[in-house]
């Protein structure tokens, strides 16, 4: 006779439990833990992946646009940042401050300007160059154009402008002009 665990009578007929070899409890439980975990099968992950790529194909033009937009915005506004720090060194310093502006296929340096005068508070030389076409900037000078100077924008000693004029900065599709008042000196972007 075997003894049936689940009650307290004896049975004549083997019980089924009793064919099955004997398994620790502990690791019969793991066991079935791990049978009923739940998963993703292949097909779902390959699904999901398709789905993240879409997205992402629709996503990274507007993306690339916008970064566009960025550099160009960030560009205008150190041009006129520079203009007017220019400005202010001409009236500190008494003496007169220039700008030259070397537009994309111009030379020595396209897409740059250079203030040979103008000194840094973080700097023991003056002149600075700035280079637009690299990081983080990434665009190009289109033109700029400043009376009868051409290209060079000049305050004197007073802080006045020699002329009034234009710098227009590109990337992509956006472009933005930094406008320089003929009277004031004031650079505005536009």
């Amino acid at each position: 006779m075997v003894h049936d665990r689940y009650s307290s009578k004896r049975t004549g007929t083997k019980n089924r439990r009793d064919e099955e070899p004997l398994m620790n409890t502990s690791s019969h439980r793991a066991a079935r833990r791990r049978a009923l975990r739940p998963g993703y099968t292949i097909l779902e992950l390959i699904l999901v992946l398709l789905i993240c790529s879409i997205l992402a194909a629709v996503a990274l033009p507007k993306y690339a646009h916008g970064l566009s937009r960025f550099r160009v915005d960030a560009a205008a506004q150190r041009v006129a940042a520079d203009i007017a720090f220019a400005q202010r060194q001409a009236l500190v310093r008494s003496m007169s401050q220039a700008i030259v502006f070397t537009p994309s296929g111009g030379s020595p340096i396209p897409n740059s300007y250079s203030m040979a005068t103008v000194q840094y508070v973080n700097f023991a030389a003056a002149g600075a160059v700035v280079y637009l076409a690299q990081d983080p900037y990434l665009v190009t000078i289109s033109s700029a154009t400043f009376g009868t100077t051409g290209t060079t924008l000049t305050f004197d000693r007073y802080g006045a402008p020699s002329s009034g004029g234009t710098v227009v900065v590109q990337a992509g599709g956006y472009t933005k002009t930094v406008s320089v008042d003929a009277n004031t000196g004031r650079a505005t972007v536009q």
